[in-house]
C-alpha cells in the first residue's frame, strides 16, 4: 500500500504507463513528442518489468500495465511482452491506435486488456484536421471490432478551445458505439504549444454543459480534477480524479518511455531518471518524485485537495510554475461559473473513478 500523508491518500494499485515507442503511424498536431529515441531491447523491457514487480512486491501492490506509444504494437516485440505481463497476472489495457482484427483477436487470446482506448478530436473534419484523413472513420469501424471480441473500448479527446463545443455531440455520436467517452484538456507542450485552451469562464460553462448532458448518456466519463469543484459545492462525494486519486503524478502512476526514462506524467516533461540507471523504488522514493506527489503548494488546505490538486501538465503548458501556481482553469476561490447547475440539474451523476490512467 502507498501512503501519502501529506494529503492523507491510499492506494492499493500502481499504473505503468509504458510508452514502448513513439514510432506512430500518424503525425497529431498535438503530439507530445516527436523524438524517436532507441527503443528497449526485449531483453531490457524484461529487466524493467522484473523491477517493477520488485517494487510492487515491497509495497504490497497490485500491478496495472498500460501499454501505449506511439503506437504500441509497432514496438518491435510488442506481442512477447504482451505475453509476459500477461503470464505475471497484471492487469493489462492498451492506449493506441485502431489495429487490425488479426492483431485484436492474437492479443485477446494472450489476455484481454481491460480496455483499450483510441482518441478522436472531435466531429469528422476537425479530427481528420488533427489527426490525419480518414482516422475518424477509421476509429467508427474499430469500435464495432472491440465489442464483437468483447473488449471495452474508450474513446479520449483532447479538449482545446478549438473542439470544445463538439465534445458533446461526438459524446452523443458515440452513445451505443464505445463503452466511454473521456476527455482531458490540453497540455500545450510539443506541438500542442500551438494550439489554445479555452479561458476559466468557458471552460467552467462547458463542465456544466458536460454534467447535464452527462445524465442522458452513461457513456460520458469524467476525468478532470476540477469536476470535483462542482460535486464539492452540491455536497456530493468526490469521484477519484484522473487517476482515482486526483493528480496521481509520482503518487499511484508512472509514465516510462521508450528509452527508459520515467516521467511523473507523460503530458509534460517532468524527468524523475531512467530504468536502465535506477530502480522503480530509488525513483519513487527520490526527492523529485517527491516534489511531483506533493503538487500546487498553492492548493495546501483546500478543501477537496487530496481528490483534485488540479493538472500540473495543463498548469505548466500555460507557463506557470505547477509547483506554486493553481491550474489556470480553477475557480475554486471564485463563484463557480453560473450555466444552471443545481441539485435538480445535477441528478443522478453519481461521482465514480474511470479506469485508473485512462
Amino acid at each position: 500500500m502507498l501512503r501519502d500523508e501529506i494529503h492523507g491518500r491510499k492506494a492499493g494499485r500502481f499504473t505503468l504507463q509504458w510508452h514502448l515507442t513513439h514510432a506512430c503511424d500518424l503525425h497529431c498536431r498535438h503530439c507530445y513528442d516527436r523524438t524517436n529515441p532507441r527503443v528497449l531491447r526485449y531483453e531490457q523491457a524484461i529487466a524493467v518489468l522484473d523491477d517493477y514487480e520488485r517494487f510492487l512486491e515491497k509495497n504490497e501492490l497490485e500491478g496495472n500495465v498500460c501499454l501505449s506509444g506511439g503506437n504500441p504494437v509497432l514496438y518491435p516485440w510488442f506481442f512477447e511482452l504482451y505475453q509476459e505481463v500477461a503470464n505475471r497476472g497484471h492487469r493489462l489495457s492498451i492506449l493506441g491506435n485502431p489495429i487490425e482484427r488479426d492483431q485484436l483477436e492474437r492479443m485477446v487470446a494472450i489476455q484481454p486488456p481491460a480496455y483499450f482506448q483510441v482518441s478522436l478530436e472531435g466531429l469528422e473534419e476537425h479530427n481528420d484536421h488533427i489527426r490525419g484523413a480518414g482516422f475518424y472513420q477509421r476509429v467508427l469501424e474499430f469500435l464495432p471490432m472491440l465489442k464483437d471480441v468483447g473488449v471495452r473500448s474508450v474513446v479520449m479527446t483532447t479538449l482545446t478551445d478549438a473542439n470544445m463545443e463538439q465534445i458533446i455531440p461526438l459524446s452523443d455520436l458515440l452513445r451505443g458505439k464505445a463503452d466511454r467517452f473521456n476527455f482531458n484538456r490540453l497540455s500545450q507542450v510539443g506541438e500542442g504549444a500551438a494550439l489554445g485552451l479555452p479561458d476559466t469562464e468557458a471552460y467552467g460553462r462547458f463542465m456544466v454543459d458536460y454534467l447535464v448532458a452527462r445524465r442522458n448518456n452513461p457513456g460520458m466519463g469524467i476525468k478532470d480534477n476540477l469536476f470535483n469543484i462542482y460535486f464539492h459545492e452540491l455536497g456530493y462525494p468526490l469521484f477519484g480524479g484522473c487517476t482515482g486519486k486526483g493528480c496521481g503524478a509520482a503518487f499511484n502512476f508512472v509514465a516510462v518511455l521508450p528509452d527508459g526514462d520515467v516521467h511523473a506524467c507523460r503530458k509534460f516533461p517532468s524527468p524523475l531518471g531512467n530504468l536502465l540507471q535506477s530502480s522503480l523504488s530509488e525513483i519513487y522514493a527520490s526527492d523529485e518524485a517527491q516534489k511531483y506527489r506533493r503538487g500546487c503548494s498553492a492548493c495546501d488546505g483546500c478543501a477537496i485537495r487530496a481528490k483534485c490538486g488540479g493538472c500540473l501538465a495543463v498548469t505548466a503548458g500555460h507557463g506557470r510554475d505547477p509547483f506554486t501556481e493553481v491550474d489556470p482553469h480553477c475557480f475554486m476561490e471564485h463563484q463557480a461559473p453560473e450555466a444552471g447547475l443545481d441539485q435538480e440539474a445535477a441528478a443522478g451523476q453519481a461521482p465514480v473513478a474511470d479506469a485508473p490512467a485512462e
